[in-house]
Order: C-alpha cells, then structure tokens, then sequence
C-alpha cells in the first residue's frame, strides 16, 4: 500500500504514457498490470488502465467497483467531464501533478488535486503488490518528462473496502430538498 506523487508533462508529440504499479514485468521492457494513464489529448489522462489484462477499467471522473466475477459497474461520478479536463494542462510547458494512492483493493488517482478514478477491486485477479515503472508507448515519436518524484507506504487498511449497495448514478432519483426540521 502507497501514496505515489510525482509531476509530468507532455513536450512533443501526440504520445501515450503512464506510470505502471502493482505490475509484474513482461519480456523486453514492457509491464503488465495497473496503470495510471497519461495522453496528450483530452480523454484517457488519469484513467485506471489494466496493461496486458482486463483494460480499462476505470474511465476518467468514475468511481467505479470491479465485482468478484471481473465485471466493471460504475458507482457514481466524481464531476463533470469537461470540468476534469480543464485540470489538466496539456500546453508542454506546464507540469501536472499526479498522485497515486493504493490501499488494500480502493485505488485513486488524481491530477492537479481532482480526482480522476476511484475503483474498488473485488476481483481475485488484482493485485496487491508488484513494481512500479514510468511508461512511454510504442507509437509516434514523443518526449514525456516525469519529475519530483515520491513514495511513501501507507499502513495496511484494517479491512478491505467493500462497496455500498447503491445503483449507479444514472438510475438514482434525486433526494429531495433538504427542510428544516425543529422549529425557530
């Protein structure tokens, strides 16, 4: 269990990158495991990616539990998309921070201090431990930078996080206005 912190950016290029953790090594250079996504464009940053086993699994601004039987149901949302794209900077110049944090089976990732995934893994295939690696695709040439980096372990969790019996978001209906309920 850790928090990871570090900053990045995007110089050149349209490139695809990450940081893979709680991963096991594949021949070559390559990892297979849990990665925290890093694109130039607007869509895949700050996803929860699974590289060389179930893919993705948690789309940016999801909260999202992954079942005992491997299937992906999403929870709730933790903003608007477009909100969540205005954090992050893709100009080359600016650093994005990202932040980690991997404990027992609830995994998070921010950006820039917004939220971008909160996953709950069930699944007997997830990892608990494993390396962790900085990530450049094969593709089109691109120059990514990672800087300041940290990791600093986190005491075990009493307990495995176990879901909330909720539906997702989009079937729930609204609460209703909020009253008072003592007299003045």
């Amino acid at each position: 269990d850790f928090e990871l912190r570090f900053r990045y950016r995007i110089r050149s290029g349209n490139g695809n990158s990450g940081v893979q953790y709680r991963s096991q090594p594949k021949p070559g250079f390559g990892m297979r495991g849990y990665q925290a996504d890093i694109e130039f464009g607007p869509t895949h940053t700050g996803m929860l990616y699974e590289e060389g086993g179930r893919g993705i699994m948690a789309r940016r601004g999801e909260q999202v539990v992954i079942g005992k039987n491997g299937k992906r149901r999403v929870t709730g949302k933790l903003g608007e998309a477009g909100s969540l794209q205005l954090e992050i900077h893709t100009d080359g110049e600016t650093w994005n921070r990202y932040r980690i944090v991997a404990r027992g089976n609830r995994l998070q990732h921010f950006i820039n201090d917004a939220p971008m995934i909160d996953a709950i893994d069930l699944d007997k295939r997830a990892a608990r431990e494993g390396r962790i690696g900085l990530q450049v695709h094969q593709g089109p040439p691109m120059e990514i930078q990672f800087d300041s980096i940290e990791y600093r372990p986190l005491p075990a969790p009493q307990a495995e996080v176990e879901p909330a019996a909720t539906t997702p978001t989009e079937t729930r209906q609204p609460l209703p206005h909020p009253r008072w309920i003592w007299a003045t």
